[in-house]
């Protein structure tokens, strides 16, 4: 009897890993067969991405124009980049999205002048992104892409092309940047050193950066958890109206997957405490919603085992 459980044992673990190699073996013919049509692109192109029927936007007259450019991976898609094996299995299947995110995006749009979707990932996966923006509603916008191959033989990094990606895109907007990007790489350097090359242009508008390491951050940008932080300081520059910031909380506060909000590789703040400027402290529905979120907020994150204090 104790022969016939060996060998099962064996068999079992033998079948196993099996099934393990030949997964990452699928991983690696799929990425393998991405790359090759990577070569057929030249330099770093832009692409267009239409993900719904354009609108029309409204400008105010008084309003400073301003374009949104947001990184993608862990400020928008949730990814998990530092892991390569999520990183690689997020984007190739994946199309979660942190909660909140495309009602802050659209309501963006309602004044921004355009949106533009700045990632390091390969060119490649330009429809895979397009894909997973559209799924989860953002606004329609330009969607900047790296060429891997060029990076590989001109050993560009993804901070030179990021870099490199906002001066080129600068030169055809006439509008200034409002940048939203993570702290899992160096967006927060990029931002910092596109705004310190450009001295001459009076680019007044926030840096974001999402709080996904919780790694310290230079001074010059706002760290945010969720996408109302980033609403309530937007309302507070009069870039938003009350009304689009209580959408974006209250597209949070209904959500059910706050583990698309604090997923298992975000540290989860059990005493995160909105920030409220003294317009927002007098609207009753904002100091409700406010205290309704940072209460949910706290719970979920006192209920999961990762959690900072």
């Amino acid at each position: 009897m104790g022969k016939v459980l060996n060998t099962f044992a064996l068999a079992r673990e033998i079948l196993f890993m099996a099934v393990k190699s030949i997964g990452w073996a699928v991983y690696a013919l799929f990425f393998l067969s991405l790359f090759a049509q990577a070569s057929e692109y030249g330099e770093a192109i832009e692409i267009d991405a239409i993900l719904s029927a354009p609108i029309q936007l409204s400008h105010s007259a008084s309003a400073q124009p301003f374009v949104v450019v947001s990184d993608y991976d862990d400020t928008v898609k949730v990814t998990h980049v530092l892991h390569s094996r999520d990183a690689v299995t997020s984007g190739f299947f994946g199309n979660d999205t942190f909660v909140g995110m495309s009602a802050l995006f659209n309501a963006w749009q309602l004044s921004a002048q355009s949106m533009v979707y700045l990632s390091g990932s390969p060119q490649f996966m330009a429809a895979r992104i397009t894909n997973t923006l559209a799924i989860n509603k953002f606004p329609p916008g330009i969607l900047i892409l790296s060429n891997w191959l060029h990076k590989w033989t001109k050993w560009e990094n993804v901070y030179t092309f990021k870099l490199n990606a906002l001066m080129l895109e600068r030169t055809k907007q006439n509008a200034a940047f409002l940048l939203i990007g993570d702290d899992t790489q160096s967006d927060a350097q990029v931002f910092l050193e596109y705004r310190k090359s450009n001295p001459d242009i009076q680019d007044n508008m926030p840096i974001y950066i999402h709080r996904v390491t919780g790694k310290a951050l230079p001074q010059g940008v706002i760290a945010f958890w969720t996408a109302f932080e980033v609403a309530l300081n937007e309302f507070a520059e009069g870039r938003l109206n009350a009304q689009q910031t209580i959408e974006v909380g209250e597209a949070i506060l209904r959500s059910d997957r706050y583990d698309l909000l604090f997923p298992n590789f975000i540290e989860c703040p059990t005493n995160l405490t909105f920030a409220l400027s003294s317009d927002a402290q007098h609207i009753p529905e904002l100091m409700t919603l406010s205290k309704k979120l940072e209460l949910k907020i706290s719970n979920y994150c006192w209920d999961n085992s990762k959690y900072i204090l």
